[in-house]
């Protein structure tokens, strides 16, 4: 399969973000569910107290996507409200994105 993102490339570099979700695939995973585990590394691996809202959560976002071997195709982003596009036969629309953390 194949994945990449948009966003705070620092943030998707440190968790290796294409290949920890291409990982997470090959082992079974849906693309929706290997974004998310991704994006829970991404989380937990943002420390840095001017990267943190006052609960402690990324104060960015990171929008994840992918595209498994067998066309099955996922997406997941840190906060709510994030799209993706989806191109089948033709046709083009846009999809919601999973995500981490409710927007308030």
């Amino acid at each position: 399969g194949a994945a990449g993102a948009t966003g705070r490339g620092e943030a998707v570099m440190q968790v290796c973000g294409a290949r920890t979700i291409v990982m997470r695939m090959a082992e079974g995973d849906h693309p929706t569910d290997a974004c998310l585990y991704a994006a829970k590394l991404i989380a937990q691996k943002t420390t840095l107290k001017r990267l943190l809202d006052d609960k402690g959560r990324p104060n960015f976002d990171v929008k994840l996507y992918a595209l498994r071997k067998d066309g099955a195709f996922g997406s997941a982003s840190l906060w709510s409200g994030a799209t993706f596009a989806v191109s089948e036969g033709g046709r083009h629309r846009p999809e919601p994105a999973a995500f981490l953390f409710e927007r308030e």
